[in-house]
């Protein structure tokens, strides 16, 4: 499990300034490709369900292979401040 690459510090996790502000966990969504979740009808009820992107907890649990614990497809939001993780991670 990697603890110095954060989903916070990631170009693809999406939150508004609140959320981060107040750094509420659940709130942060992962915008890869990936983490899409398509569009879903439910024959019981008629309702479908429209398709939304997975939590950045989800992406980087244990049992996902795109991102996992180890943060896969993690990429800096600001390259300057955490070039160097990245370098590190890269290699």
């Amino acid at each position: 499990m990697n603890k110095e690459l954060l989903c916070k510090d990631c170009k693809h996790s999406q939150a508004n300034w609140i959320e981060r502000i107040t750094k509420t966990a659940y709130a942060f969504k992962c915008t890869l490709p990936e983490a899409w979740t398509p569009e879903e009808f439910s024959p019981v009820t008629g309702v479908t369900r429209p398709g939304y992107f997975n939590g950045c907890n989800v992406m980087r649990s244990s049992y996902n292979k795109t991102c996992g614990a180890e943060a896969l497809a993690w990429e800096p939001r600001n390259f300057k401040r955490d070039m160097f993780k990245y370098i590190k991670h890269q290699a």
